[in-house]
């Protein structure tokens, strides 16, 4: 059989997932059903993680172990083990990289149905960490189809993904010299909804997120902790996660708003000014942001008008929707990640 490329993959993905599981988007791609299972990494060098793994209280260290070791750049698929299963993840070390300088990290998680190399081409990660020096990590999710587990610990079929995202960076910091003050999620659509959980409860070791396609404000899991920054993309015409979704339901800790009310949500927990400012950049974006937030912890939203279920400024895909060029959704991140790492 002909193997496709990552971009024709990331294509027969998306139009295979959207056309089978648009209903199940809050249901599954939230985090429940399905049966856990091992990723069968493709046919590259896998380098097997041997870093202990540090608990969630152990805090966050001033320099990372591995500074200083020699390593190399480029590409790499890593693979560790993680709630029973053997989890991989794909790195990729721009030539900027120095062994001796704490470096940012980039998590970027993927939508439902996704895998990492799909999703690393996807929103052109290797072109931005090469472009602006952090290190790019691309996580795969489990179960078939892959997919990120929000809640629901202690039933059936549920996978621990914080402790794998724990255990990815504990790995991190053991082979690279990596700057834990600046680690950093995002994701869309199910890895999005991951990302703004991660926000909340992963505090010791993230120090922002951005969404597209996914944005959500986890009451149950924020309730009680430290704000903090958050960047949200979406288009007002998704048809898989609407920008209107109907009021008053509920899932996996997540209340389902419309994406201006979960925004307003993050800006009230943030303790930001109650008005929110909105500036038109272009004929189909309106940016939205909120000032005067506590610890700096500033929240922004990107409104695409008539964009669909997809990554602003990456390649179109028909059956998602429109897919803004006006903006690019991965280059904002990192501006908003580089503005805000994470404070004493």
């Amino acid at each position: 059989m002909k193997l496709r490329s990552p971009a024709r993959r990331t294509l027969f993905r998306m139009r295979t997932v959207l056309l089978a599981a648009v209903a199940l988007i809050f249901a599954i791609a939230c985090g429940g059903g399905g049966t856990p299972r091992a990723v069968n990494p493709p046919a590259s060098p896998v380098l097997v993680a041997t870093a202990p793994y540090s608990t969630p209280n152990a805090g966050i260290p001033t320099r990372a172990p591995g500074c200083g070791k020699t390593t190399d750049g480029g590409p790499s698929l890593r693979s560790i083990s993680s709630d029973g299963l053997q989890r991989t993840f794909r790195v990729f070390v721009p030539a900027s990289y120095r062994a001796d300088q704490p470096t940012a990290v980039f998590l970027n998680y993927h939508g439902f149905a996704g895998e990492s190399e799909g999703q690393e081409w996807y929103v052109g990660l290797r072109d931005a960490a090469t472009r602006f020096g952090f290190i790019a990590v691309t996580p795969d999710g489990s179960g078939d189809p892959q997919r990120w587990y929000l809640a629901g610990a202690g039933t059936p079929g549920y996978v621990d993904d914080f402790t794998f995202t724990r255990r990815i960076l504990d790995d991190l910091a053991s082979a690279y010299c990596v700057d834990p003050a600046r680690v950093y999620a995002a994701g869309i659509s199910n890895g999005g909804f991951f990302s703004s959980v991660a926000a909340c409860e992963m505090q010791d070791r993230i120090a922002a997120i951005a969404t597209v396609a996914g944005d959500g404000f986890p009451d149950d899991t924020c309730r009680g902790k430290q704000p903090v920054p958050v960047l949200v993309f979406h288009g007002t015409a998704d048809a898989t996660v609407p920008f209107e979704p109907p009021p008053g339901r509920q899932r996996l800790g997540i209340t389902v708003r419309s994406t201006r009310d979960s925004v307003a949500a993050w800006a009230r927990f943030n303790g930001c000014n109650a008005m929110a400012n909105e500036q038109r950049l272009a004929s189909d974006i309106v940016f939205v942001s909120y000032e005067g937030c506590q610890s700096h912890a500033d929240v922004q939203l990107y409104i695409v008008e008539g964009g669909g279920h997809s990554w602003p400024g990456a390649p179109a895909v028909e059956i998602l929707g429109h897919t803004t060029q006006s903006i690019n959704a991965t280059e904002l991140m990192w501006r908003f990640f580089e503005a805000h790492p994470k404070r004493p």
